[in-house]
């Protein structure tokens, strides 16, 4: 997956994603990296669009984020 933008704004993290149709895109976060397991937060098909992942719950403080491909 190409990630294309992203951004935060309004307490809200976005990111724009290339997909490809048969494949699922799911956004997962973790608040720190030495937590053990990745939590989902939002998941698409793809379809050959650039689509959009949330979290609309971001922190202030740091977050870290993946896109993983299913």
């Amino acid at each position: 997956a190409s990630i294309l933008q992203f951004a935060r704004d309004d307490g809200t993290f976005r990111l724009s994603v290339s997909t490809s149709r048969g494949q699922t895109y799911v956004l997962e976060c973790k608040n720190s990296l030495s937590e053990s397991a990745w939590k989902p937060l939002a998941t698409v098909p793809g379809d050959g669009a650039v689509k959009i992942l949330a979290d609309p719950s971001a922190p202030t403080s740091q977050r870290f984020y993946r896109v993983r491909v299913e």
